[in-house]
């Protein structure tokens, strides 16, 4: 028994021991934590393993993410929040996070984004989905310069200007489908040229 306690305790002192937070799955091969349908009012950020590298959290009622939930999770590499009550991002969501790659956060209720919430990301696939997104500020994807999957559809999106992806060079599909764009910017009816790796275009708009 003392030989198994001691292990144990070990054990707790590497990276691969997870702390597993309550009514939530953890798969140590993998490093994965998923939560769902669990009744969460706030992020389970006290009880995340280090060593997460996909984490996702669907079917709650979480409303606020910010960076300081993700900060004990630094190995993050996919980060799933689709379907949950999500309303606000911290402005500096995905900073301590240097090897995110995919960020889903689908069927949520966010109306806006912060200026600077992709700031410094390494992200190459970003979900938007289902949203009440009205307008995407000129600057934001500005920060998303390895971004080449943008999935947007069923927001509210009115207009999408080329300056809005501009910096988007490595952009391979774009998907802008069930919004209230009536028009697309002439420049991105002809693939872009700021993206010159865009091949995949699903709009659904008025006169495109």
């Amino acid at each position: 028994a003392d030989r198994f306690l001691l292990l144990s305790l070990l054990l707790c002192l590497l990276p691969v021991c997870l702390s597993c937070p309550a009514l939530c799955r953890c798969f140590s091969r993998r490093a994965e934590v998923v939560c769902d349908s669990t009744p969460f009012d706030s992020f389970p950020s006290d009880s995340l393993p280090q060593n997460t590298s996909i984490l996702t959290i669907q079917f709650t009622n979480i409303s606020t993410i910010t960076e300081t939930h993700l900060n004990r999770t630094p190995n993050l590499q996919e980060l799933h929040l689709f379907s949950n009550q999500i309303q606000n991002l911290g402005p500096h969501l995905l900073r301590g996070l240097p090897k995110l790659r995919s960020l889903d956060l689908t069927d949520n209720k966010l109306t806006n984004l912060p200026a600077n919430v992709f700031k410094n990301s390494t992200l190459t696939w970003l979900d938007l989905s289902g949203n009440r997104l009205t307008k995407i500020p000129g600057s934001l994807f500005g920060k998303l310069p390895n971004l080449d999957n943008l999935d947007l559809p069923n927001n509210r999106l009115e207009k999408v200007t080329e300056r809005s992806l501009d910096a988007l060079t490595k952009l391979e599909r774009l998907n802008l489908n069930n919004n209230k764009i009536n028009t697309l910017d002439s420049t991105l009816q002809t693939m872009a040229p700021g993206s010159p790796s865009l091949s995949n275009l699903k709009c659904g708009c008025g006169s495109v």
